[in-house]
């Protein structure tokens, strides 16, 4: 049983544009520092390592701007996907059809794409706190220690769960009753 929205739904098409643009930014961003990271870890390195050297910044602190970076490109790869699965979830209730199992899954994978974005920003806190100061090797300012770790994205997720769990149960209602037609 499909229900047809009205294909004039602003709200919807707004959505989907921003959402297409919002993927592509994050494509563009994951490619950069894809890029980066491979000048990085090649033809960067010795002056990377120069400048770190120049700064007095101990051991260890190009494997943690490296990480740093890593980090960030899993963080950016993580919130392209999840801004990909609500597209999924937007496009279905264009079509006139939200409860299906497929939203299910794509809830429960966001959920967990935000908890993975989330555990990045636990794991790089520590060490931008430690190493951030010398990301300056990089060419940039640095970055000044800081936690951007949040309850609101863990509510996010558990919400996400929730949600999962309530389009699950109704598309499982959806089916008992087309059964019973």
């Amino acid at each position: 049983m499909t229900l047809r929205t009205n294909d004039k739904d602003w709200l919807l098409t707004v959505a989907t544009v921003l959402l297409i643009f919002a993927e592509l930014a994050f494509v563009l961003l994951q490619v950069a520092f894809m890029i980066g990271l491979v000048g990085v870890l090649t033809f960067a390195r010795g002056k990377v390592l120069a400048n770190l050297a120049a700064d007095g910044a101990p051991d260890g602190s190009f494997i943690a701007i490296v990480a740093m970076l890593v980090l960030a490109w899993l963080t950016l790869a993580l919130s392209m996907l999840f801004v990909r699965h609500l597209r999924g979830v937007v496009d279905s209730v264009g079509r006139g059809d939200p409860f299906a199992s497929a939203n299910a899954t794509r809830l429960t994978r966001m959920a967990w794409f935000a908890l993975g974005v989330q555990g990045c920003q636990f794991a790089v806190g520590p060490i931008l706190a430690t190493y951030g100061r010398y990301a300056s090797a990089l060419g940039g300012d640095g970055f000044a220690p800081g936690n951007d770790a949040s309850l609101t994205a863990l509510a996010l997720a558990v919400t996400l769960f929730i949600l999962a769990r309530v389009f699950r149960k109704g598309a499982e209602m959806r089916a008992d009753l087309e059964g019973t037609v």
